[in-house]
């Protein structure tokens, strides 16, 4: 096994291209940009009218807070891939070697959605019950 060599057979007639290999990272950049500041956007308005308007911080505030952390963990992970191999790369343009650190980051991408999962569920159900059952 060539770890040095494609990841993938290419298909006939495609040479890989290992060294420098097409991919689209601009795209990716700019939407996850885009992306991480309508959330911030999002999370400071939310912040803003709970905190300051309502003069209200609750559990649902550190929850987000909480879930605003993971958020930027993700997003840390998901910005990693350009590094290796980029954005829209196919795979017989990447070495076999590079596909073990992509793997890496993208197995602690989808750990560190899944600990944002539990915090904005949960204040998302504290939301909910407070408003189904007022006091």
């Amino acid at each position: 096994m060539d770890l040095d060599g494609p990841a993938l057979a290419p298909p006939e007639g495609v040479i890989p291209q290992l060294n420098n290999p097409p991919n689209q990272n601009g795209v990716a950049i700019g939407v996850l940009s885009a992306c991480a500041v309508f959330a911030t956007i999002c999370f400071s308005l939310r912040g803003y009218a709970r905190v300051v308007l309502l003069k209200k911080f609750q559990i649902e505030e550190v929850l987000v807070i909480i879930a605003y952390g993971c958020f930027w963990g993700a997003t840390y992970c998901t910005l990693a891939l350009i590094e290796t191999p980029g954005y829209f790369v196919h795979t017989w343009n990447v070495r076999l070697r590079d596909v073990i650190p992509t793997q890496y980051v993208s197995f602690q991408s989808s750990m560190r959605r899944k600990k944002l999962t539990a915090p904005s569920m949960s204040s998302s159900l504290a939301s909910a019950t407070r408003l189904s059952f007022p006091p």
